[in-house]
């Protein structure tokens, strides 16, 4: 196995980090991957600008090349405490927390496939995940997990603070 990986910039404020995994004996890809993310002030919890001097300093490390080529970009739709399946009142635990105090990326995809019905798990494959963070989410907070099936019998599912 190959695991690559790589950063690049992402719009003015954001990084970006790729990864490849494939064969060393073949060359075939077994998995693709993306990250995006910024910069945020520990004191106000808001996102912060980059410094000037500090991109440039990790600039040279960018290599502009996509783990993932997305034609368009989706956008998640959000949805409501109506949805056919909703998990509540869940409560990050200490464990959850990352350094910067906040919930680690992966409980957030635990709580959404604890949503999906196992019926549903059992006879479907997750193929591709599409996150996206839009709060901070810490150890006070209580997050409601929903999914709703859409015409195609595809589930969305999504996280809420509540």
């Amino acid at each position: 196995m190959i695991w690559n990986a790589w950063v690049g910039a992402s719009g003015k404020n954001g990084m970006r980090r790729d990864w490849l995994i494939r064969s060393q004996a073949t060359g075939h890809v077994f998995a693709r991957a993306t990250s995006t993310w910024v910069m945020m002030n520990e004191k106000t919890r808001r996102l912060s600008k980059m410094p000037e001097e500090v991109r440039a300093e990790i600039s040279p490390w960018f290599i502009e090349k996509l783990a993932i080529h997305e034609d368009v970009s989706e956008k998640i739709s959000k949805l409501d405490s109506n949805a056919k399946y909703v998990n509540s009142n869940l409560k990050p635990k200490r464990s959850d927390l990352v350094m910067n105090q906040h919930v680690n990326n992966v409980k957030y995809v635990r709580w959404m496939l604890e949503t999906i019905p196992d019926q549903f798990l059992e006879s479907h494959q997750l193929s591709g995940i599409i996150l996206e963070y839009r709060r901070e989410c810490g150890s006070s907070n209580i997050v409601q997990s929903l999914c709703e099936p859409d015409e195609d019998g595809i589930l969305n599912s999504g996280l809420k603070q509540i």
